[in-house]
C-alpha cells in the first residue's frame, strides 16, 4: 500500500510539474505580431458593475476606466447590428423570442434588466467611445453575407482598427480574410477556441457582481455610512486608473468595495479595541473553554477596566450546544494546540451556561467559533440563535467559523449578526507533496472567501495571510484578526502590516510573554 501512495505522489508531482510549464512557458508566450491586444485590461461586456451588460453605460465606464472593452455583436430581423450577448432575449430584456427575430425599433422599446438602458446598436457604441480605447468585437450567432457587409461599412467609417474573435470557425476564417493584419503585423482576427494562443486579460462581470451583492446586503437599519452608487464610481475610476495589471484592478475594486461594505471600519468598534482571549485562557491554570477560565476573563476585565473579548468553541453533542475544541482536525491542519489543558467531551460548558456568565457585562465581547462542517444541516445554527434569544443576550458577539456556508446561513436568517471567515494556512497539509505548491494553497484559501460574506477574516499565525490580503478582493479592505500568538515576539511580524486589526492569544497574565504596556492599550476611556 506504501508502494502504491509513494507512486501516486509521484505521478501527482510530475503532472504538476508539466502542467506549470505548459501554462506558464506555452500560454504566456506572447507573440510579436499581436501583443497590443493582449497588454491590455479588457472590460467583458463593458465595465457593467453598476449598469447592466453590453449597455452605452457600461461602455462609458469602461472609458473612464482606462479599460478596453469587449462586446458582442448580432444581427436583427432587419439586418441592423446590435449589442446583445444571448440568442434569446429573456434574460435581459424580459420578453419571449429569439433576438433575430425582433426588429431595431421594437427592440427600443424594451429596457435592458429593468433600467432606462435600450439595446445598442454597434454604430451607437462606437461613437460612445470614439476611438479612444481598443475594441474586440465578438461575432455572435449565425453570421451570413449581409451581417459581413454591414460590419465591413461600419468599420470603414471608424477610423480605429477594430478587433474580432469568435467561436465559428467559418466565420473567423471570414473575418480573417476580410480584416487583415495590421501594419505593424498585429494581428485583428482571433478564434476563441484556440487553446494554444494566450488568453486575454478580460475583467468580467462575475469577478467585480459579487462585490455589488454584498453592498445590497447592507440594506437594514445599522449604523454604517453608505455612500451613493455615483461616489462609489468616482472612488473606484480614480483608484484603477493608473493600473495595469489585473489581480490590482480586481483587488482595489474589492478593497474600497469591502471598505463600506464591512461594519466593523471604526477603530473603536471592539474587534480592533478590546483585548482578545482565545478559548478563555487567561492563564494557562486555567483549562481551555472552561468555566472556571471565563469567570475570570469576566473578573480580570472588570478588576483592570478593559475590553475584553472572549473566543470559545462551539460544536452540537447530543443535540445541545457544546462549548469543546476537538484537536483531530488541527492536528491534520497543522495548528498549534492551546496552552492550557482540556475539559473532559462529556463534562463540556453549554452554551447557555456562558452567556449566563456574560451576559449584561458591559466589558466583556463574545466571539463563537462555530465547528460545524456540514454543508446543509443547520441544526447547531438554529440552536445557537435559539440559545441568545432565549437568554435575551445584552452585548455584542460575532459567529465565526472555517464553514462558509454557516456564515451564509447567518447572513440569510440573522444579518445583524457580525461574521468572521477563519481561515488557516493549512501547513500540516504540506506533509503531501502536492499541497506543498504555495499557489494551490492560497487557492483552496481563497475559495473559502469567495464563497462567505464576512464583516471580519480571521487567519491563523502565518505569513501565507498576506498574500490573501494583498490580492484576494474578499479580504482587501476587511480587518484582520491573527490567533494564536503565545508571546508578544510572536506578533512583531505582523505589528504595523495592512488591514491586520488585532491578536487573539493566550496566557495574557504571563508578563514575561505579555508586557503590562501591552494590555494598557484596552482600557476603556
Amino acid at each position: 500500500m506504501r508502494y502504491i501512495l509513494n507512486n501516486i505522489y509521484i505521478y501527482i508531482i510530475f503532472i504538476a510539474i508539466f502542467l506549470y510549464i505548459f501554462k506558464n512557458l506555452l500560454f504566456k508566450f506572447k507573440p510579436k505580431n499581436s501583443s497590443k491586444l493582449y497588454s491590455v485590461v479588457i472590460a467583458h461586456r463593458g465595465f457593467h458593475m453598476f449598469s447592466p451588460e453590453n449597455t452605452l453605460k457600461s461602455y462609458e465606464a469602461a472609458v473612464k476606466s482606462n479599460l478596453a472593452i469587449e462586446l458582442d455583436v448580432r444581427m436583427t430581423k432587419d439586418l441592423k447590428l446590435v449589442c446583445f450577448h444571448d440568442k434569446y432575449t429573456k434574460r435581459i430584456l424580459n420578453i419571449p423570442g429569439k433576438i433575430n427575430l425582433f426588429d431595431l425599433a421594437t427592440l427600443k422599446n424594451y429596457k435592458i434588466m429593468g433600467t432606462s438602458e435600450t439595446v445598442p446598436t454597434l454604430e451607437e457604441a462606437l461613437d460612445l467611445i470614439n476611438k479612444k480605447v481598443e475594441i474586440l468585437v465578438e461575432i455572435k450567432g449565425f453570421c451570413n453575407n449581409e451581417l459581413f457587409k454591414s460590419l465591413k461599412i461600419i468599420q470603414d467609417a471608424y477610423s480605429k482598427p477594430l478587433f474580432f474573435h469568435t467561436k465559428n470557425v467559418i466565420t473567423y476564417f471570414k473575418l480573417k480574410k476580410m480584416f487583415k493584419p495590421l501594419s505593424c503585423g498585429e494581428k485583428r482576427v482571433y478564434w476563441i477556441c484556440n487553446i494554444f494562443r494566450k488568453r486575454f486579460n478580460f475583467v468580467k462581470g462575475k469577478e467585480y457582481y459579487s462585490e455589488v451583492e454584498k453592498y445590497n446586503e447592507l440594506d437594514f437599519d445599522m449604523d454604517i455610512e453608505i455612500p451613493s452608487i455615483e461616489d462609489i464610481s468616482s472612488i473606484i475610476v480614480r483608484s484603477i486608473e493608473e493600473l495595469e495589471n489585473k489581480k490590482e484592478i480586481l483587488a482595489t475594486i474589492g478593497s474600497i468595495i469591502n471598505r463600506y461594505q464591512t461594519r466593523v471600519k471604526d477603530k473603536k468598534h471592539f474587534v480592533y479595541s478590546s483585548l482578545w482571549l482565545h478559548r478563555g485562557i487567561l492563564s494557562k491554570q486555567h483549562n481551555e473553554n472552561s468555566i472556571e477560565g471565563f469567570i475570570a476573563c469576566k473578573d480580570f476585565a472588570i478588576k483592570n477596566n478593559i475590553k475584553v473579548t472572549v473566543e470559545f468553541d462551539v460544536m452540537l453533542y447530543k443535540g445541545e450546544v457544546r462549548c469543546y475544541h476537538k484537536d483531530r482536525i488541527s492536528n491534520i491542519l497543522g495548528q498549534n494546540k492551546s496552552c492550557a489543558e482540556k475539559v473532559e467531551f462529556s463534562n463540556s460548558l453549554r452554551l447557555h451556561q456562558i452567556l449566563d456568565v456574560f451576559n449584561n457585562c458591559k466589558n466583556i465581547n463574545i466571539a463563537l467559533d462555530i465547528k460545524d462542517y456540514h454543508i446543509h444541516n443547520r441544526v447547531l445554527e438554529d440552536l445557537i440563535i435559539l440559545e441568545f434569544e432565549k437568554i435575551n443576550y445584552n452585548g455584542n458577539f460575532i459567529m465565526m467559523s472555517y464553514n462558509p456556508f454557516v456564515l451564509s446561513y447567518f447572513k440569510e436568517n440573522r444579518p445583524e449578526y457580525l461574521r468572521a471567515q477563519i481561515g488557516h494556512s493549512l501547513k500540516g497539509l504540506r506533509r503531501v507533496p502536492i499541497f506543498r505548491f504555495p499557489a494551490l494553497l492560497n487557492g483552496i484559501l481563497g475559495m473559502l472567501f469567495d464563497m462567505s460574506c464576512a464583516d471580519v477574516v480571521v487567519f491563523d499565525n502565518s505569513n501565507w495571510i498576506f498574500y490573501l490580503i494583498a490580492y484576494h478582493k474578499n479580504v482587501k479592505g476587511k480587518p484582520v484578526i491573527i490567533y494564536a500568538p503565545k508571546t508578544y515576539i510572536e506578533q512583531e511580524a505582523f505589528i504595523g502590516r495592512e488591514s491586520i486589526a488585532n491578536f487573539i492569544i493566550e496566557n495574557v497574565t504571563d508578563e514575561s510573554s505579555w508586557p503590562k504596556d501591552y494590555i494598557e492599550k484596552f482600557k476603556n476611556n
